[in-house]
């Protein structure tokens, strides 16, 4: 997330979607649901679409099979820029009379160059940078940074240990978030490597939830953006139900807890 110079009385959040932002910007807890938000709205981008007949369409459209997006060129400047709303848009390039293209935020991902970044917001005070990976999440129904509860094929070689070096930064981000939610009863860690997976070791994470096993997904939604923003980049961090087999009874014998709730 981006932000820049604080707003003024009169820049409050235009559409949900921009509340999301806002919100993910000042809390990264923020993000599953900024996330959410953009799947459901509408982007705009300076522009037109372009029927097979060459026919053009601008405003907030339906796109058509066959239709092609006709953007206007930044320079050398090859990212996608796309708008919250459009006084965001008018806002930012400083002309209120100029072709626009809204598009759902799923239709305008598909379309686009996989490659290349989409830029929300330039030129406003707040925005963010959507990578080509995020999109690709998104496109499949993914949130960005969810850590998921893992599943081991019967019969792989498990190996489980504690880490040679503490992820302190990553625990401490745990803590904080376990705290916040208020569902978590226990958690504990250890260094899980699964050699048929491909993986190197990397973190664990048992965890009892207050309300059973289903209420785990609920606190992976939570903490996703947290614990993405507190390991190195592509380090996975795995969870399991403390009051499982394998892992979690591993770690309910060999380990104490760092978070009790």
């Amino acid at each position: 997330m981006s932000q820049g110079k604080s707003p003024g009385p009169s820049e409050d959040a235009q559409n949900p979607l921009e509340a999301a932002l806002l919100e993910a910007i000042g809390d990264p807890s923020g993000r599953v649901g900024f996330y959410q938000s953009l799947m459901d709205s509408d982007l705009y981008l300076v522009g037109r679409l372009e029927t097979v007949e060459g026919k053009s369409k601008e405003g907030t459209v339906t796109a058509e099979p066959g239709d092609r997006l006709v953007l206007w060129p930044r320079g050398e400047d090859s990212r996608i820029h796309a708008y919250t709303s459009l006084a965001r848009l008018r806002s930012s390039i400083g002309q209120s009379k100029v072709p626009y293209v809204g598009l759902p935020s799923d239709v305008l991902f598909a379309a686009v160059d996989p490659d290349v970044d989409v830029v929300l917001n330039e030129g406003v005070w707040f925005g963010k940078q959507i990578l080509p990976e995020e999109r690709r999440l998104l496109i499949e129904g993914t949130i960005p940074g969810r850590p998921e509860e893992i599943q081991i094929a019967e019969g792989a070689e498990v190996l489980l240990g504690q880490p040679a070096e503490y992820p302190r930064e990553l625990v401490d981000a745990l803590r904080r978030e376990f705290a916040r939610h208020g569902g978590v009863a226990e958690a504990r860690l250890a260094q899980l490597h699964v050699p048929s997976t491909g993986q190197p070791p990397h973190p664990v994470v048992a965890v009892r939830a207050q309300g059973g096993p289903g209420a785990l997904n609920a606190i992976l939604d939570s903490i996703g953006p947290a614990v993405q923003d507190a390991v190195p980049p592509g380090m996975p961090v795995d969870f399991v139900d403390l009051e499982g087999d394998g892992a979690g009874e591993y770690l309910r014998a060999e380990s104490e807890p760092f978070f009790e709730g």
